[in-house]
């Protein structure tokens, strides 16, 4: 670790010093679960321990109070693991871990034009839409942030001007049209079921997919980068569970609220 690295390092440590723990009555305020299911989850994913419902809120507050003091800085620095991506057309694929639109910013203030593959639920809200706009100001790239799940030639046509951010832990259902295959990977003690149909795009479009997470780590912002992934479906679902399961026993409360719903059912 350099000089330069320590600063921020140090001021984020101390932010999180001085804020409080979160108290019981926040948990499933910050984690979209109450004790009792995150006890249900724990039981379906061992790794995740006895009683998760403390240690994960405190990730998820943790997450967001480093996520906005890097995005409030000029330049911001998160740890790269283990190096920025290329700025070529690609698809990243990744999994309701930390948040899929810190990920964009961050791919984004490192000059890589890159949007999230969302569903219709996701379009218009005003918070969102002013974060946008405060992140084009700052890192301009001409790229927009977002595109429709069910405009699939759309997709392909946007990998050819900058990369696209899908979550590929199936937790929606797909889209009317869309093949619905997907594959189980071993992920924290227990199983989770891969989304085919962004690996596919990626196959058809003719660019790499390749995983990457963003997680709090350390009282730092860590962005997870994984090399390509193998062209075959079932390959690049085994290769991608492994890199997250790696990611999530790292940090196993850093994941989103959705995520927990799906899981404990």
């Amino acid at each position: 670790m350099n000089a330069a690295d320590l600063v921020p390092r140090a001021a984020a440590g101390l932010l999180l010093r001085l804020w409080p723990a979160p108290s019981r009555d926040r948990f499933e305020r910050l984690t979209g679960l109450g004790e009792e299911e995150w006890r249900r989850l724990a039981r379906l994913f061992p790794l995740l321990g006895a009683d998760p419902a403390a240690s994960a809120a405190r990730a998820r507050r943790d997450f967001a109070l480093l996520a906005r003091y890097e995005l409030s800085r000029t330049h911001p620095r998160p740890r790269w693991d283990p190096a920025p991506p290329p700025r070529e057309p690609e698809l990243f694929v990744t999994a309701h871990l930390g948040n899929l639109r810190v990920l964009r910013y961050f791919l984004r203030s490192a000059g890589i034009p890159a949007a999230t593959i969302v569903d219709e639920t996701h379009f218009g809200n005003p918070q969102w839409r002013r974060w946008n706009e405060r992140i084009d100001r700052r890192f301009p790239v001409g790229f927009p942030h977002t595109f429709s799940s069910r405009e699939p030639h759309r997709l392909r046509a946007a990998l050819r001007g900058g990369s696209l951010i899908a979550a590929i832990d199936r937790i929606h259902r797909p889209p009317p049209g869309a093949d619905g295959r997907s594959e189980r990977v071993p992920f924290l003690g227990g199983a989770l079921e891969i989304e085919l149909a962004p690996l596919r795009l990626a196959r058809l479009a003719g660019v790499p997919a390749r995983p990457a997470f963003v997680t709090a780590l350390d009282a730092r912002l860590t962005i997870a980068v994984g090399e390509p992934l193998p062209a075959d479906d079932a390959a690049a679902a085994r290769a991608f569970g492994a890199l997250l399961d790696r990611v999530a026993c790292a940090a196993p409360g850093n994941f989103d609220g959705y995520t927990h719903r799906y899981l404990a059912r």
